[in-house]
């Protein structure tokens, strides 16, 4: 089974921070299949390189956010932007939901960094940045009574009001994601962006209260 979509019934504006983010992810990919392993080297984010000349690699932080591993690994992180990206847009506006896709994608990187600070292995993919917005979805969403879950093998969509359901299906992108990871050489990035996450979205919380 697999997330398809979800109820944007009271969703106010259209998002589009989070179609803009979409194109530019797939469009980075494209350039990144056509550069080849240069193009990984040169725009990923290298821990070793960082340490030897922070300020010389600091753009790579951005740009590694656009880098993916693979068709499935783009594939998995945008469809889950897609489903739960504009709600939490539409929930905190779009400056500070700018701000927290990017921030949640650098705090992800630099928790990787903490603790490789000497790894020569490329750190690519938005999946931090997605599990800041995915953790701010259950938080803030209005939305998350219900999530469209698709089955598979029969191609229906089942539609179920049980917010369980979409703990689960947000689990399933972790857990994919902490796949990919182990597949590209370590499996604790899923825990350093969980608690990234967490963190990212408890601050957003102390914020929009006082307002």
């Amino acid at each position: 089974m697999m997330p398809i979509g979800d109820d944007n019934s009271l969703r106010k504006t259209i998002p589009f921070v989070t179609y803009l983010l979409i194109a530019l992810n797939i469009i980075f990919f494209l350039i990144e299949l056509a550069g080849g392993e240069n193009f990984v080297k040169e725009w990923a984010f290298i821990p070793q390189r960082f340490s030897e000349d922070p300020s010389g690699n600091l753009v790579t932080l951005f740009t590694s956010m656009f880098m993916h591993a693979g068709w499935m690994h783009l594939g998995a992180n945008m469809l889950y932007l897609w489903i739960f990206g504009d709600n939490v847009e539409d929930h905190l506006g779009k400056v500070k939901y700018t701000c927290l896709y990017f921030l949640s994608g650098i705090a992800a990187t630099f928790a990787q960094y903490v603790f490789s600070p000497q790894s020569d292995l490329p750190n690519v993919g938005a999946s931090g940045a997605i599990a800041g917005v995915l953790g701010a979805y259950i938080l803030f969403s209005r939305s998350k009574s219900q999530c469209s879950v698709g089955q598979i093998h029969c191609g229906h969509a089942i539609y179920y009001r049980d917010w369980n359901m979409v703990s689960s299906t947000i689990c399933k992108w972790f857990g994919l994601i902490i796949f990919y990871t182990r597949k590209w050489g370590s499996g604790l990035y899923g825990a350093y962006w969980g608690l990234s996450c967490r963190a990212l979205c408890g601050a957003w919380i102390s914020f929009n209260r006082k307002k």
